[in-house]
Order: C-alpha cells, then structure tokens, then sequence
C-alpha cells in the first residue's frame, strides 16, 4: 500500500473517532464501568455525524475495549489491560520462530513472510512476538486474555484444524486476526493469498512465448490436493487454450527426495523421475517444456530428460516456482536449473498481513472476511543453459 492511500486511509473519519475515543478511554477520561457520552453528543464533540461514531464504537466493542449493556456502552476491565505491552504487540504465528533461516538468501523461503511482517509492525510503532507454531497450546489461552494488538499467522506447517481452533479463541477475545494462505478451510477468516493461478499462467505464457507447445505439468504426487496446485492448473490450462494447445493430463512422480548435494540418494530419484518421462518423451508429439511445483525439483528432472538424449533448455525447457533455486544444494549435481520461475514476493505478502490487520482493527472493512491476492511475478533464472 503506498503511502498517499495509506495517509488517506489513516485519516478517515471512522478511524479518526476510533483513535480518538480508545485514546481518550486509555488515558482514565472514563472510569471503568462508566458510560460514554450519547452518540449525539459524540458526534458533536467530534465533529462527525452519528453513523460514524455508532460504527466506530461498535468497532470498539468487537476489540473488547467497550462492552455493550443494552443500549448503553460501558467501559471495561480490558481496557486497563489496553495499557499493558502486549495490547501494543502483534503477536506472529510461524513455523520459524526466532530463527527466521538467514542463511537462506532468495525471497522465495517462508522466513521472508515473517520478514515482511516485521518490517510492517515496526512501521506503525507497534511491537512484535514471534511465536513457534509448536508453543501455540501453551500460548493461545494467555492471549485470549491479555489481548494483544492482533494476530497474524505467517507461514506453518501444522494441520488447518488445530490452526482454526486456536483462530476461533482468538475470535472469541474480540483479538483481531490474519491468516497468510487462500485455502478453503480458512475462509472464515480475514486473510492475504498468492495468485496461484496468475503464476502458471504467466510461466505458461512464457514457455509458450519459447517456442514450446506440448508443455507437461510434471507434479509430486503429495501436494495433488491441495488447493494451491488446482490453481495452478486452471492458470496452466487458460494459457494454453488461449494460445490454441491442447492442455497435457498432469503427471504426478514421487516426492523428490532431499538429497542435500549427495548424489547417492540423487541418481536413483532420478532414475524414477526418468520412468515417468518415458511416455511423454517417446510420444509422436514428445514433451518439449516441463513445469514442476517447486525450483528444486527442477534439477532432478533435468537429469532425467538426459537419460532420454535431452538436452535440458534446449530441448526440453523448465521451468520452477517460488525463486529459490540458487539456495538449492541440488545444483552441485546437476547444473541445469529452471529458466524461469515465479517469485510470490513474500516479503510483499508479510506486509500486506499487516496492513489488513490494522484495516481490520481501524474499521475500514466492517463487513465479513476478506481475502486480498498478491500477485507473484515472473523471474528469470541465472541457469547455464547446457
């Protein structure tokens, strides 16, 4: 969000009573238990009409910070609370904790998630805890109680259910939360999604763009159902009825293994790879570009088109997704990497995290959940073409 809008958001009038009331309450103008002045001497003393202050304070209820008796608001014990630290602290769900992978440079690791988090909350002023996904048991019900300024969860590796679990205690404290990720199961809950599908559409194009036309989706059969790779597909199969092609069923392979630049682990993986490429490469109309989940399962591919006589880049283009193949030990055994590959600008994303957040506790979105899209932009690699 550039600053311009950003500024103009800021000084909306909604957000403006919101300030100016929590402000007003933190500072001891009403007791606890008092009540507010009526909405018609709000709006006078503010300078803006009813509706705008009936929003705000009921954005104010939803935080915790006013609770509603009948028709009359009243300030509550959770408002003292407001003035310790944590009510000034975003606390970060990740599967990094603390160590945040710095040896890891490209943007396309997770670690840069949390990166773009940080950098965001450290830009509004506000305070920031990082939280291992592992402590969320031990962690959820202190939250609950001493409300933090909101919550945000970066990227993870646990189950969804055990994640929406913890999301509904949140919910339950009036604690605002963000959740990085476009699958169903959390659309519940506000959240910031890559464009899955604008990716392989673009790294379609652009084999198509190659000169490439019987393109294969070469896939690890663990990821076939998540929902990240049917939309993949669906960018995948646009580009190419676009284009005037016929989309190629998808293959699925084994998990390529973590080799960890030992070629004895390396060379049987291959080796497997090679027996899923035998129909597509002696087909009349062989395979002549490949599109893998993920950069590091470019390389093991690579090495199986040579199995076949195929020159990779030449022959047979590759391409990636998630920009992070010079971190990958798999280019000491095999140096034809992806040609290009999608970057989903994590860092982007993390920040973006942020900015819904504070939307969401400064009232510009009043309604329900949203899911706001980043889109991921196409990288070309360094890879020696050999």
């Amino acid at each position: 969000m550039n600053e311009t809008l950003t500024t103009t958001l800021e000084q909306s009038p909604q957000s403006r009573v919101i300030r100016s009331l929590r402000s007003q309450i933190e500072q001891g103008q009403w007791s606890d238990g008092a009540a507010l002045p009526s909405s018609a001497a709000l709006s006078e003393m503010l300078g803006v009409d009813r509706k705008t202050v009936l929003r705000a304070v009921q954005v104010l209820i939803d935080r915790g910070v006013l609770a509603s008796t009948g028709k009359r608001v009243r300030t509550t014990p959770s408002v003292d609370q407001s003035r310790g630290l944590l009510s000034k602290t975003v606390v970060v769900i990740s599967a990094y904790g603390q160590a945040s992978g710095s040896k890891l440079q490209q943007p396309g690791w997770g670690h840069k998630i949390q990166a773009g988090v940080s950098e965001s909350v450290s830009r509004i002023g506000r305070n920031i805890m990082i939280l291992h996904e592992r402590d969320q048991d031990e962690a959820t019900g202190r939250l609950a109680v001493e409300k933090p300024f909101g919550v945000v969860v970066a990227e993870t590796t646990g189950d969804s259910a055990s994640i929406i679990k913890r999301l509904e205690v949140m919910r339950a404290a009036s604690i605002p939360a963000v959740v990085y990720g476009g699958a169903p199961e959390f659309a519940g809950y506000d959240r910031i999604a890559s464009c899955h599908e604008t990716g392989a559409y673009e790294l379609t194009r652009w084999l198509i763009g190659q000169g490439r036309r019987q393109i294969l989706c070469l896939w690890e059969s663990h990821a076939a159902n998540r929902y990240w790779v049917a939309d993949r597909r669906a960018g995948y199969e646009r580009a190419m009825l676009e284009a005037g092609l016929k989309p190629l069923p998808a293959v699925l392979m084994p998990e390529f293994p973590e080799v960890d630049g030992d070629r004895k682990p390396f060379e049987p993986a291959v080796r497997t790879i090679a027996g899923y490429l035998v129909e597509p490469f002696t087909q009349p109309d062989p395979v002549d570009g490949i599109m893998t989940l993920s950069d590091r399962s470019v390389y093991g591919v690579a090495a199986a088109c040579r199995v076949f006589g195929k020159v990779p880049h030449r022959d047979v283009s590759l391409v990636g997704y998630d920009d992070y193949y010079k971190d990958c030990n798999e280019q000491t055994l095999e140096p034809a990497g992806p040609q290009a590959t999608m970057d989903k600008q994590n860092a982007e994303i993390g920040r973006q995290l942020v900015s819904l957040l504070v939307d969401r506790i400064e009232g510009r979105i009043v309604d329900g959940p949203v899911c706001r899209t980043v889109k991921p932009q196409l990288i070309l690699a360094e890879s020696q073409l050999v």
